[in-house]
């Protein structure tokens, strides 16, 4: 099993005081003599690396590098891997489990060109006493694989880190020297829990956007190992890495959109994306991409920015209606999400939405659509404001509106995502949608759902 590695920056906001800033673990290679492999210099750690196989038929080695290809001061960490075998691995364990916000900072290279293998960092649940290979336990992995820089939480396939446009994926150019910024909460509540962020910046270069996900492996688990590897196999193929920091509750670091949930459905001709936040840093508003085929690279931005919330630690949603020329039965399109924030530095999310195209003309008769039911008004009537409640056997798309006796549409409520049997409420005060007072009277309230006309009541407005 191959991974790959990025780097992450992340905003997490905790209730009641900020937390400090603590720097738990710390090394570099300047206190060590002539060889680094099992020897337990720096700080925070409980041991020196320790060899872990890459594969089945691992070749390579491990050594200080002293020449010209140091990243900081006289030596740094080196690795490589001979020209056959599957590679080369090394996995260091923490003094303590790490849980909560964190962050790794580190400083790499690639000694050459990549584009024929990969290599990397992993940080793990598991104890290296319980690992055989370096990925045993892998919550997340950054690095290269054949020469784009990518990460891998929870995700199918490794995510490509892209340059600071935002399109571009970044390479791993050999000899640049590359600052890492993980950061990652492996916590099972609490918000940002189970998340990463991860951003590379290359000396002398812009940094990349960053990119954001769910931690792999077991949720809430704590991270305890770090392992760097190398299947780059050949002459000179060496990995090096220096100035290794590990800070707890890392100040000025925010995951800046917490992003919950990102859905999509076909409704009324039109696709109609929905997605909620837990908490958003900074955050100036959203595009959304699509494409025919599951590949960002590729994807064409569809919205124009749809607005943000800025910093809050409010949930928030959103609603776009996507617009599609000319869509034919059984065409699928993916979805994806990119958020700016006001400094204009872009972030992409691992979460895909999808639809598919239906025949109007022949629906599923075994697809059963969502039931409204308990709906009622209370109080009613009402002199101040009034609740409209009821529960869906499905999760749907709910839109509310107030109408007079007249049929004059006189309040609409934004369309919600509804959770099937959850109870809502849409509450409304009596006042139209310019926040005029309305007249006593009979008023008319009317849901949807999916788009569809559901059912229609009377509510009484009595000031």
């Amino acid at each position: 099993m191959k991974k790959v590695l990025i780097i992450i920056i992340a905003i997490f906001i905790f209730c009641g005081s900020i937390l400090a800033q603590t720097t738990v673990a710390s090394d570099n290679a300047e206190d060590y003599t002539t060889i680094y492999y099992e020897v337990n210099e720096g700080s925070g750690f409980s041991g020196g690396y320790t060899y872990k196989k890459w594969g089945d038929t691992d070749q390579g080695g491990n050594y200080l590098e002293t020449s010209s290809r140091v990243i900081s001061g006289s030596k740094s960490f080196a690795i490589y891997g001979n020209s056959s075998g599957s590679g080369y691995a090394l996995t260091r364990e923490f003094s303590t489990y790490l849980s909560g916000l964190h962050r790794i900072n580190l400083k790499f290279r690639f000694d050459v060109n990549t584009s024929g293998g990969d290599a990397g960092f992993i940080i793990s649940e598991n104890q290296v006493s319980s690992q055989t290979y370096w990925f045993n336990g892998q919550r997340l992995f950054i690095g290269n694989v054949s020469g784009i820089w990518k990460v891998q939480g929870n995700e199918a396939e490794a995510q490509t880190i892209y340059a600071s446009d935002g399109t571009t994926p970044l390479s791993c150019t050999g000899g640049t020297i590359y600052t890492l910024q993980i950061d990652f909460n492996p916590s099972s509540s609490g918000s940002g829990a189970n998340e990463y962020a991860v951003k590379v910046t290359p000396d002398g270069g812009s940094t990349s956007t960053e990119k954001i996900g769910t931690l792999g492996g077991t949720s809430g688990a704590t991270i305890k190992t770090i392992s760097t590897g190398t299947g780059i196999t050949g002459s000179n193929q060496n990995v090096i890495w220096d100035d290794i920091e590990v800070i707890q509750n890392p100040s000025g670091s925010t995951l800046p959109v917490e992003l919950s949930t990102f859905t999509a459905q076909y409704l009324a001709g039109k696709p109609l994306l929905y997605w909620t936040t837990q908490s958003e840093t900074d955050n100036m508003g959203w595009f959304v991409y699509r494409n025919q085929v599951e590949d960002f690279t590729s994807a064409t931005k569809v919205s124009g920015m749809i607005e943000g919330h800025g910093t809050t630690t409010q949930a928030q949603s959103y609603v776009y209606e996507d617009v599609i020329a000319n869509p034919q039965v059984d065409d699928v399109y993916y979805y994806w999400l990119e958020s700016v924030d006001y400094s204009g530095t872009i972030h992409h999310f691992d979460k895909v939405a999808m639809i598919t195209i239906p025949d109007i003309n022949n629906p599923n008769p075994n697809v059963t659509p969502p039931q409204v039911y308990d709906l009622i008004s209370s109080p009613n009537p009402f002199n101040e404001t009034t609740n409209i409640k009821f529960m869906l056997t499905q999760t749907a798309f709910v839109d509310v509106a107030i109408y007079d006796v007249k049929g004059a549409l006189v309040k609409s409520f934004d369309t919600q995502h509804v959770t099937a049997e959850v109870p809502v409420s849409f509450q409304w005060n009596g006042k139209d949608d310019k926040s005029h007072n309305l007249s006593n009277g009979i008023y008319l309230y009317s849901v949807k759902v999916n788009g569809q006309d559901y059912a229609t009541k009377q509510v009484i407005l009595m000031k």
